[in-house]
């Protein structure tokens, strides 16, 4: 009896300190959150995960911003990415693009080792890896475009990336596009932009263009742009572009610089814009008249553009027939009579 009794005392003395006890309940734990990094943490993380040395690279070759300064490291990594199977890609890239090396990608690409490598990754890489590399260039266009290895980055990004994707460059390049016009490299990039980008996009960076058609037009690097406004934008900007050059139209024609121009507007624009051209040059005085453009080399190209728009071919025959012993002793001269069917005149005089 006393055995029972001091069992059953200790049976409810173990449910009541059960009870004083909080036990969690099924479904209540918590799971614990991440430590947050403390400064440097975060780079001292990115080294202990940074993948090992892909298999074929040199072994010296421990850490990747290396390649900015040796061209003979980038060329071995850009000939690996450009050769390598599938999973070499892969790990490659991997060991390319941790988060210290996409730091100081913006500076990478301004060196030359390191330019190539990049666009080689940008041409083998797909999804997540290319967008990676996109993302990492976001605000450092207009240094890109002002340097000679940073900006082929970029036009090689223009080219093989979706529209919507490269909107970033145009943003950072408004406010700027005159002045990357007339850059040698600078210009390379506003070239591709006019072949790839959106309409919406060119629209946006011709406004600022059109301002300056006509200097630009005699510009080496701007001249070239201007070419490709009037091929590739919209035809409301070929016709805004071919007023503004009307006045100077003829000038323009006989200069390296200008004649390509004037060219692309009896090649591209519509009927009235050459139409109106034409006139321009109809009513020129010397030393600009029709006579002294056809007596010159980049001139006589120009006039043949115009011969193959057929406009106003009567009124051009017209002016020529009033010169002929100047145009057959020029060699450029004979051309445009040529060009206007006039070759009959040529061979009277000889």
């Amino acid at each position: 009896m006393f055995v029972a009794s001091t069992l059953l005392s200790r049976s409810l003395s173990s449910r009541t300190e059960c009870k004083d006890q909080v036990l969690p309940k099924m479904g209540s734990w918590k799971k614990r959150l991440p430590t947050i990094a403390e400064d440097g943490d975060d780079l001292v993380a990115a080294a202990e995960v940074q993948p090992n040395l892909p298999a074929g690279l040199p072994e010296s070759l421990t850490d990747p911003l290396s390649i900015i300064s040796n061209t003979e490291h980038a060329a071995v990594v850009a000939q690996k990415l450009q050769d390598g199977n599938r999973t070499d890609r892969k790990q490659l890239l991997a060991w390319l693009l941790v988060p210290g090396l996409l730091k100081a990608l913006p500076a990478m690409v301004l060196s030359e080792a390191g330019s190539k490598v990049v666009q080689v990754a940008l041409d083998i890489s797909t999804g997540t890896d290319r967008m990676t590399i996109v993302s990492a260039l976001h605000g450092s266009v207009l240094d890109l475009c002002a340097s000679r290895h940073g900006h082929e980055v970029l036009v090689v990004l223009i080219q093989i990336m979706p529209v919507a994707s490269i909107a970033f460059v145009a943003d950072e390049i408004r406010g700027h596009c005159v002045e990357i016009a007339r850059d040698r490299f600078g210009s390379s990039v506003l070239d591709a932009m006019t072949m790839h980008c959106s309409e919406a996009q060119i629209a946006s960076l011709a406004t600022e263009i059109m301002d300056e058609a006509l200097a630009l037009s005699r510009h080496p690097h701007g001249s070239c742009i201007i070419e490709k406004l009037l091929e590739y934008a919209t035809s409301e900007c070929g016709a805004d572009i071919s007023r503004r050059l009307m006045p100077d139209a003829s000038r323009l024609a006989m200069r390296r610089q200008g004649s390509g121009v004037v060219e692309k507007v009896f090649r591209y624009c519509d009927d009235t814009e050459q139409q109106a051209m034409a006139r321009a040059f109809l009513q020129a005085d010397a030393p600009c008249a029709v006579v002294d453009v056809a007596c010159s080399r980049c001139g006589s190209s120009v006039l043949e553009e115009i011969a193959k728009s057929q406009v106003f071919t009567i009124e051009f025959q017209s002016q020529l027939a009033t010169a002929l012993p100047r145009l057959r002793k020029s060699k450029y001269g004979r051309r445009a009579l040529e060009h206007f069917g006039m070759k009959s005149q040529i061979d009277i005089g000889a």
